[in-house]
């Protein structure tokens, strides 16, 4: 593995950290938006709730796509 593979993927790491980091953000925002939830049994949460979560983040989900495809090309 190159230098510039390893450079590559470590940006990669870093990158999906800060995406692991600013979902659980957002998902606070969510929780205070909908008290309701408990974050300790998420797997108890009505579909409802689940979906959403899902608009809720959307934006967000696509921008961090956006961002890790970018990424995979520029390693390439």
């Amino acid at each position: 593995m190159s230098k510039f593979e390893k450079s590559t993927n470590s940006e990669q790491i870093k990158l999906k950290s800060r995406h692991i980091r600013e979902m659980g953000a957002l998902f606070a925002k969510f929780l205070d938006r909908y008290p309701e939830i408990d974050p300790n049994f998420a797997d108890d949460t009505t579909k409802d709730q689940e979906l959403a979560w899902n608009e809720f983040n959307k934006d967000m989900r696509i921008t961090q796509q956006i961002e890790l495809y970018e990424s995979i090309i520029e390693q390439e």
